[in-house]
């Protein structure tokens, strides 16, 4: 069972989610106790009906969320069992929620649970409110509520919003431009290349083709040629011959002496 805070989570739809470690619910309390008195909706895991799904419900809260207010103890860390960390996942892993941590204590890294390196690191990373650094609940309250509406301006609280995506700047559509138009003319060259070697292909085919019939015409012209002088030596040969006159004895040469 979740602890009580020392406030009714909110009805409303638009709110903030708060994760924290219910062995650190007295200073959690005293925090957001400030944070509701100003205006702002939060909601908490308490009141949950009995029978109901109560991991459906912390899902869902977190999905429908405006983003998470995380208060990290060193706690946490050592809990066995914590679902604080499950929510952190569930929030920046599943639904890319926006992180709103603040420190309540100064961690040192010799004091991390191997088990926990890695998740301290990253969390770590982030720019974190320094909780532990503020003397009075109600300044460190109000910093909070600035943060969340935005109004830190003047950069005193340094706040990361996780995985938070970059926009383009205001020529930010050139380089799609640009990277669609190289696609285009590396399609477009692709073609030309093709279609070059397509037709310098077909080029060597008729080229072949040429060759090849050039060479049967003139094996039948050679037949021809050589046919020709076959039948003339044939007539020739068939021809009948001539008959030489032969000379009659005159009666002279014939007459007995």
């Amino acid at each position: 069972m979740s602890q009580y805070l020392g406030f009714q989570p909110t009805k409303n739809p638009n709110y903030y989610f708060v994760s924290y470690n219910n062995e650190d619910a007295d200073r959690v309390g005293a925090i957001t106790q400030k944070i509701a008195e100003s205006g702002i909706d939060l909601w908490y895991d308490h009141g949950i009906d009995y029978g109901t799904d109560w991991e459906t419900v912390i899902t869902e809260r977190i999905e429908h969320a405006q983003a998470i207010v995380l208060f990290f103890t060193e706690g946490i860390l050592h809990k066995k069992h914590s679902y604080v960390q499950k929510e952190y996942k569930i929030a920046t892993e599943f639904y890319d929620k926006q992180i709103f941590v603040v420190l309540l204590d100064q961690i040192n890294k010799e004091e991390v649970p191997s088990k926990q390196v890695a998740w301290w690191t990253e969390i770590n990373e982030m720019q974190c409110i320094p909780g532990y650094e503020y003397k009075d609940t109600d300044s460190l309250a109000q910093d909070i509520v600035a943060a969340l509406q935005g109004k830190d301006k003047a950069g005193l609280l340094p706040i990361k919003r996780k995985r938070k995506k970059k926009k383009n700047g205001r020529f930010g559509w050139v380089l799609p431009v640009l990277l669609s138009l190289l696609i285009i003319a590396g399609a477009t060259f692709g073609a030309l290349a093709a279609s070059e070697s397509l037709g310098n292909t077909f080029a060597s085919l008729n080229e072949f083709a040429d060759k090849l019939f050039s060479g049967f015409g003139a094996e039948e012209s050679s037949e021809e040629e050589t046919e020709a002088p076959t039948e003339e030596s044939t007539e020739a040969s068939t021809e009948e011959p001539t008959e030489v006159p032969t000379e009659e004895p005159t009666e002279e040469s014939t007459e007995e002496p």
